[in-house]
């Protein structure tokens, strides 16, 4: 009895089905090809299959060194922390006429321009360093320097103002993982912005 159940268990294992991983058609145990662990209809499907694997296996690799890299750059941290900072400031100002001159800033370009030039490490992020601004006074007429101080002065108050001014000279050196986090600090004031006029 138990001869026969091996027998039968034998049987039915040869009869049994087995799915090619790379052309996905189903054939009989014995008239697959064994490579590893899986059945292949033929060397053809054993070949293809372990080139494209190798393929993908090399493009995932290539987009998570990709992603290492990005993450792990300055250059483009640094780059993404601005594009994140500016667009906060325009969603902040847009309805507050520009900073200098008092020109709508609905519906045109306009610029997230600093009182102490982006150039100026300390400051750079400070948001009240950053304000709306029209292109014309930023980019023709060299920020208007003076007219941007007063209206500081009348938006946050002489002492502010003093105390933005000392942090002119000062300088500070960033890592990759620190503008990181000023990209996703300036990115959650923007959702905030956008979820209170949705």
């Amino acid at each position: 009895m138990i001869i026969k159940l091996i027998t039968t268990n034998i049987e039915n294992l040869k009869m049994s089905k087995k799915r090619c991983p790379h052309c996905k058609k189903y054939n009989q145990t014995k008239d697959t090809l064994k490579v590893n662990i899986s059945f292949f209809c033929n060397i053809d499907c054993a070949t293809s299959y372990a080139f494209k694997n190798k393929e993908k296996g090399r493009k995932i690799k290539h987009a998570k060194q990709k992603k290492e890299f990005q993450a792990n750059d300055t250059k483009l941290r640094k780059k993404a922390a601005v594009m994140a900072c500016h667009a906060y400031i325009r969603a902040r100002d847009v309805n507050n006429g520009c900073i200098t001159c008092g020109a709508p800033l609905t519906d045109v370009k306009f610029d997230a321009g600093h009182f102490f030039k982006s150039t100026n490490s300390y400051t750079k992020f400070m948001e009240k360093n950053i304000h709306g601004q029209c292109v014309s006074c930023n980019q023709y007429n060299g920020g208007r320097e003076r007219e941007y101080e007063h209206a500081l002065i009348e938006k946050y108050g002489e002492i502010t103002v003093k105390a933005l001014k000392k942090l002119r000279t000062k300088k500070i050196t960033r890592t990759a993982s620190d503008y990181l986090e000023i990209e996703k600090y300036f990115k959650s004031k923007l959702n905030d912005i956008n979820k209170n006029t949705n």
